[in-house]
């Protein structure tokens, strides 16, 4: 399980959040952050999401993604699934998973998403981004 941190500096830019800064007491306080899980293990994802009050079932769903995309609104959260095109199969669906909390984005995937590079964001490379074309 590959975890990334990142908070929203004043700057408004996405910061790194080394691991051994990282908490679930960290993960409750009002900086807006996002955390990006690939390749999730079931146990460590739920001992990582649980501190954070996210009901088990949407982590089982994280999981087992359905073949449908899903969307659930809870009092404080919004959960959403829905499938996307993988990366080592031009036509076949990969799934990601989008919790929606008040000061925290956490997205969850099976595999490597075409468009997010981490490397990207911050090495030297050119960034880029997940786009729409409609």
């Amino acid at each position: 399980m590959d975890i990334q941190a990142f908070v929203l500096s004043d700057n408004s830019r996405l910061k790194p959040i080394p691991s051994k800064d990282r908490s679930p007491e960290w993960l409750k306080d009002e900086f807006p952050c996002w955390i990006d899980v690939d390749a999730p293990d079931a146990n460590k994802l739920g001992e990582f999401l649980v501190p954070l009050g996210i009901p088990q079932s949407i982590i089982e769903s994280c999981l087992k993604p359905s073949d449908e995309p899903e969307l659930e609104r809870y009092e404080d959260m919004i959960y959403i699934e829905f499938p996307i095109i993988s990366k080592k199969h031009e036509f076949q669906r990969t799934y990601v998973s989008i919790i929606f909390l008040p000061t925290t984005l956490v997205t969850i995937h099976m595999e490597k998403i075409l468009g997010i590079s981490f490397q990207n964001f911050f090495g030297q490379r050119q960034r880029r981004y997940i786009t729409s074309h409609a």
